[in-house]
């Protein structure tokens, strides 16, 4: 049967756009629905592609019993902007008002928008989390990934996004570290480690086996925690 997997956040680059499911039962939620479509069309062109079931879901309120899943898995939803604490479940006329409004903002209006957000986007992380513990089967796990280093700014993305993921677990409980972090640029170890495959297709491996050319240091980040047994 393989495992049951819970994508959150899955949004325009979803995990398995990059990866093979193999044998895996996914179910694929995000509170965007214009970011759910695009998840969904991307995913639809993709070969030999595995079952998933993408649903319009709050992950701060997931509608699942405790649990039902084998691993839960958030790509840069941890490392999102502040923003989409406003726009959580905002309709795609909406994000788009939004976004454009937010682009004619100057570099210091951008700067001072995103940081009064921070500490409700941070709630909103605890939440989520909290959401993924109870979902998760006793030894299950919680990974979180950030691809980064495609363009330069990507380093100080990486750097926030490793200090929110400390912040949003200090306070956790029931789950324990197995990986504080993998910077890695090693495809094979960052198959390992994730337990999945990449597909040839993949974005993402065509930035880590270009980066020599590129000249801009691509690398994945890797955080897991696992549910504590009872």
């Amino acid at each position: 049967m393989g495992k049951r997997i819970l994508e959150i956040g899955c949004g325009y680059d979803s995990f398995f756009h990059d990866f093979k499911p193999g044998t895996a039962r996914i179910i694929a939620v995000d509170s965007m629905p214009v970011f759910l479509e695009l998840a969904k069309f991307t995913y639809q062109s993709l070969p030999g592609q595995g079952k998933v079931e993408f649903r319009h879901e709050d992950a701060s309120r997931l509608p699942f019993g405790n649990e039902e899943f084998d691993e839960v898995i958030a790509r840069h939803l941890y490392s999102a902007p502040s923003i989409y604490v406003k726009l959580k479940g905002a309709s795609p006329e909406q994000w788009v008002k939004e976004d454009a409004h937010f682009s004619e903002m100057s570099e210091a209006q951008q700067h001072d928008y995103l940081r009064e957000h921070e500490g409700k986007w941070l709630e909103e992380l605890r939440q989520i989390t909290k959401e993924a513990h109870r979902v998760l089967k006793p030894g299950g796990r919680l990974t979180l990934v950030h691809d980064s280093g495609r363009v330069p700014e990507d380093h100080s993305i990486k750097m926030q996004t490793r200090n929110r993921i400390r912040n949003v677990m200090e306070g956790q409980k029931g789950f324990s570290q197995t990986i504080e972090k993998l910077d890695s640029t090693n495809l094979a170890k960052i198959e390992e480690v994730l337990g999945y495959q990449f597909r040839e297709e993949s974005e993402m491996l065509a930035h880590l086996r270009g980066q020599r050319e590129s000249g801009i240091k691509s690398t994945v980040d890797i955080h897991v925690f696992q549910k504590m047994m009872k």
